[in-house]
């Protein structure tokens, strides 16, 4: 685990934080997109956690801002079956986010909610078409990858394909 932890606040620092402060709503993170480029690799490192902490069931990362104008963007958290975040992640969320010593609160995360290393974690990306979606995808997949998780870029805004239920579930 130190290992990874380590790995996750070297590679944090090809994503630079800005001067700004981050809150996670019901509707996740939106800012200017120049401005969210740390909050996507941090995000990334917490849907690792959270798959851990649910047994290693999938947990998507939705790159959107909906309505918003074209520079902005957000990204949310989604839990296995649709559900939003639960209110404790969502502080970690904004911890993380927020944080100076990524490795420093990953640990805390780890460590609060009793993560086992040894579970395998999957993480969903999805993307709305906004420009800045693809450079948002790679930073999200730098932190998954920074903690060992494995991902599947669902890319741009379009349907799963014709499933009884969506392949996650099955």
């Amino acid at each position: 685990m130190d290992s990874y932890l380590q790995k996750a606040a070297e590679v944090s620092k090809q994503h630079p934080k800005p001067d700004i402060k981050f809150a996670y709503g019901t509707a996740g993170f939106r800012a200017r997109a120049d401005t969210l480029d740390s909050v996507m690799f941090r995000m990334g490192l917490l849907a690792v956690l959270r798959s851990k902490a649910k047994s290693g069931q999938a947990i998507g990362v939705v790159v959107t801002a909906s309505h918003n104008p074209v520079h902005d963007n957000g990204v949310k958290l989604v839990d296995p079956f649709g559900e939003m975040l639960q209110p404790s992640w969502e502080r970690h969320a904004s911890e993380l986010a927020n944080a100076e010593d990524v490795r420093n609160i990953l640990s805390g995360v780890v460590t609060e909610h009793s993560i086992d290393w040894n579970v395998p974690a999957q993480v969903f990306i999805a993307r709305d078409t906004r420009p800045s979606g693809e450079r948002f995808v790679k930073a999200i997949t730098n932190g998954i990858e920074a903690l060992g998780g494995s991902c599947h870029d669902y890319g741009e805004d379009r349907p799963y394909p014709c499933y009884s239920s969506p392949p996650f579930l099955e």
